[in-house]
């Protein structure tokens, strides 16, 4: 974490937004699966806002995961559920999937959030994620928790 923070700074200096995006959302997300959920939620909160300056619609919707996944963490399998179909939305508007190496914690962090819900809760949840345009899904994500 401390070495992404590093980087975070260097980038800063470089004024290059979509390093530093890319940065705040990697360290983000480090911070969250590693227990710092607050710290992560604002790193990537700040990560969300410069991808949209720059309008990167891909990690627009990677950002959610992040998101929902500090929404496991903090017990609100609700929210989590609707950024997971935010981000399904999202990727599926410009014909994108997940990274491979991605995959996986994203399945781990969508089969806590079903453990959390029953199933109509949950694909209630999703659904209204998934309906949401890419301005309602930022928004949402940026003033919830």
């Amino acid at each position: 974490i401390e070495l992404l923070k590093d980087y975070l700074s260097l980038a800063e200096s470089l004024e290059d937004l979509y390093v530093v995006a890319w940065y705040q959302m990697g360290l983000g997300s480090f911070q969250i699966l590693h227990g710092e959920i607050e710290q992560g939620i604002k790193q990537l909160k700040k990560g969300l806002s410069l991808y949209c300056q720059i309008n990167n619609i891909f990690f627009i919707g990677t950002c959610m995961i992040g998101l929902a996944g500090a929404a496991n963490a903090r017990h609100q399998p609700l929210e989590a559920a609707r950024l997971f179909g935010a981000r399904e939305g999202i990727h599926e508007s410009i014909g994108s999937k997940l990274d491979a190496g991605l995959q996986p914690i994203y399945e781990s962090l969508v089969s806590q959030t079903r453990a959390m819900l029953d199933e109509s809760a949950f694909e209630a949840a999703w659904a209204k994620g998934r309906a949401m345009t890419l301005d309602e899904a930022v928004e949402y994500a940026l003033k919830e928790g």
